[in-house]
């Protein structure tokens, strides 16, 4: 019965790719510019998530390696949903992966 929290965890991925393309709204810089580091932001976490991340990556990450990519990357997400949505979305977020990793191993 781990559908449910591998679909969660699938979900938790696309807000990991939302939050990548929120930090760089962060920046005090030109909003065009902003837009332009999203972009480039979120093609950086998704060729990583596929290349190194994901169950069909060729070079997939094993053990401590994998977790520590993947604690690294919620972290930033985690502190990007903060700055720009605040304490609840941040909290949220941090209680939804600890509970789904939980229910996943």
């Amino acid at each position: 019965m781990k559908a449910i929290p591998l679909t969660v965890a699938f979900c938790l991925e696309l807000v990991v790719f939302a939050a990548f393309c929120l930090l760089a709204f962060v920046l005090p810089i030109h909003p065009f510019l902003q837009s332009i580091v999203a972009i480039l932001l979120l093609a950086i976490i998704t060729w990583f998530w596929a290349t190194f991340m994901s169950p069909k990556a060729k070079r997939e990450l094993h053990g401590s390696s994998y977790y520590a990519a993947q604690i690294i990357i919620y972290t930033i997400a985690a502190i990007a949903l903060f700055y720009k949505l605040g304490v609840v979305a941040c909290a949220v977020f941090v209680v939804d992966y600890i509970a789904d990793e939980l229910a996943i191993h």
